[in-house]
């Protein structure tokens, strides 16, 4: 597939996820975001990790501030991104989500002024996206933040995503990046 083909084929698949992603009830979306905690708490690459990367959600988002409050909690160490400049991000660790302040695109982000963790330290990534495969390809939002990031992360990375969200096929680009674990309502598939 010609990689004009690629990007037009994610351009159609992001508006339709966006466009159901507005339609889920908030009840709907609650009951399914507490079903996706329950698994990824009890899966065992969480219960391993010490550390962690992990993101603030948008409201859309599979919600992760229970996530991150249950593993600070836990005395598990976590850091989050913060975008940078040209489309570059970094992790910095947090202790409390009251760090967080509203950073580029309206995120919750790390407050500047502290140092950048490696992210070779961190043997887990959470990471969002708009939908999945069942061979872990994602789309993201088109920023390519995640792919720069993690193109030689050799952690365990897994993605929250509602159910209806994982389809048959995600086109995938030259430089985009699988996750190894989609954590559903349904349970956890492995995508290796």
């Amino acid at each position: 597939m010609a990689m004009c083909e690629v990007v037009r084929e994610k351009q159609l698949l992001r508006a339709a996820c966006r466009a159901r992603r507005a339609q889920l009830s908030p009840e709907i979306k609650s009951l399914r975001d507490r079903e996706i905690a329950t698994f990824l708490l009890q899966s065992e690459f969480y219960r391993k990790a010490e550390r962690l990367l992990c993101y603030s959600a948008t409201p859309r988002e599979v919600e992760t501030a229970s996530l991150i409050d249950r593993a600070l909690a836990e005395g598990k160490q976590v850091a989050l991104p913060r975008c940078l400049d040209e489309g570059h991000m970094a992790f910095f660790e947090i202790h409390s989500r009251a760090e967080l302040v509203k950073g580029q695109f309206g995120l919750l982000e790390p407050r500047a002024g502290q140092s950048a963790v490696s992210a070779a330290d961190y043997g887990l990534c959470i990471l969002p996206g708009l939908a999945f495969d069942r061979t872990g390809c994602r789309l993201g939002y088109g920023g390519g933040y995640y792919d720069r990031y993690f193109k030689d992360y050799s952690g365990v990375k897994v993605a929250l995503c509602h159910m209806e969200f994982v389809k048959e096929r995600i086109p995938v680009g030259q430089f985009d990046l699988p996750v190894d674990f989609v954590v559903t309502e349904k349970g956890v598939l492995s995508c290796k």
